[in-house]
Order: C-alpha cells, then sequence, then structure tokens
C-alpha cells in the first residue's frame, strides 16, 4: 500500500494550481482594477469562490464575498494566495495602478463577517 505524504496541514493548500493560473490571468487582465473603467456594472469572468479569494487577495470588495452560504478561504490559505501571486499583483499595481489606499481595504476579517444568526462562516 503507498504511503501517504505526510506534509504538515499548512503546507498543503485547499486551491488548485488551475486555480491559481485562473486567479493570475483574472489579475493580469486587470481585475478587480477594472471595475473603475466606466459607471456599468462588469463581472470578473472568476466563478464565485475565485472572485471571493480575489477580494482577500487584493482587498477589494466584490460581489461574491456578500452571499451569506459561501465559503471564504482561512488565513493560512490567503497567505499562501498572497505569497503566490505576490509578483503578479506587483505588475498589476504597476500597469493599472493603486487599487485604494492601504487604509480603506476590507481585511480577511471584514470580508468574513456576516449575521449572527447564521454562524460562524465555513473556511477552506
Amino acid at each position: 500500500m503507498p504511503v501517504r505524504s505526510k506534509r504538515p496541514q499548512a503546507d498543503r493548500s485547499s486551491v488548485s494550481s488551475r486555480e491559481i493560473k485562473l486567479l493570475r490571468s483574472a489579475i493580469n487582465e486587470g481585475w478587480p482594477w477594472r471595475f473603475h473603467e466606466s459607471d456599468t456594472y462588469q463581472n470578473i469572468p472568476l466563478d464565485a469562490r475565485l472572485q471571493i479569494c480575489l477580494s482577500h487577495v487584493t482587498g477589494v470588495y466584490t460581489l461574491a464575498c456578500g452571499f451569506p452560504a459561501d465559503p471564504h478561504p482561512s488565513d493560512e490559505t490567503v497567505k499562501f494566495l498572497r505569497s503566490e501571486l505576490a509578483a503578479d499583483l506587483k505588475q498589476a499595481e504597476k500597469k493599472w495602478g493603486k487599487l485604494v489606499p492601504k487604509a480603506d481595504r476590507y481585511s480577511s476579517k471584514d470580508l468574513r463577517r456576516r449575521n449572527p444568526s447564521w454562524g460562524p462562516r465555513e473556511t477552506y
């Protein structure tokens, strides 16, 4: 019988390499910076789970973060995503400019907040 990997849980990511590639391409296309191109509603070309990840990484609120039942990434997952996408975020900031002042960005704690009657939000 094969032996399973014994890496610590923190080393494993709950975000697949395919999802990281999708996030990377969305960042390179200018999301969420492109929200400010016009006054019309623009949808990020990602599914709800990846939009939520993008919000946690960039600190910019996306509509998917407001859905009360959707799980959000854990702090460890957000830290992993930020390290994986750091170069892309830096290059995107050069190309598209600063998103919002650092003081006005959402933190992961703010994005996970929801009505207390629902209980704590699931994380992955």
